[in-house]
């Protein structure tokens, strides 16, 4: 599969027989990278260092590309608030041992076969992982992690 580099913006190669290719996009601030693939799967990621306060941006980022997949860090997200976003089932982890972790989160389109892939609480590592089910071809797992 191919993905981007979060700081850098280039883009870093790997293979998966269902990405043919990839163009680097920036949308909201700097920090917000999305993987637009022409065949396959649309991956967004975003280092967020908090959420709450830009989900106007988030959501006009979402309605305009439609990604399959957003992959969260540092959500910063407390244990009572809810994101919603039509279309999308929100997986996410804000537990850790380690508080500055701040949590990491899946969207993932309800159109797409998936199942969650359940992980040990680490002390430092914060993730959320997912098996995603594609035709005709071996499920693969998309983790949205963070480490402090």
């Amino acid at each position: 599969m191919q993905m981007m580099a979060p700081a850098g913006g280039q883009c870093a190669k790997a293979t998966h027989p269902n990405v043919v290719s990839v163009k680097c996009l920036r949308q909201i601030s700097k920090s917000l990278d999305m993987t637009q693939t022409t065949k396959g799967l649309a991956i967004c990621y975003w280092n967020a260092c908090g959420i709450t306060g830009k989900m106007h941006d988030f959501r006009t980022f979402v309605d305009e590309h439609k990604p399959d997949l957003l992959l969260l860090q540092e959500t910063k997200l407390k244990n009572n608030k809810n994101i919603y976003l039509p279309s999308y089932l929100l997986y996410r982890n804000d537990e850790s041992q380690n508080p500055a972790s701040c949590g990491t989160s899946i969207f993932i389109k309800n159109s797409i076969s998936h199942k969650e892939i359940s992980i040990p609480n680490f002390s430092i590592i914060s993730a959320t992982i997912l098996s995603i089910n594609l035709i005709n071809q071996p499920p693969i797992k998309i983790a949205s992690v963070y480490v402090p």
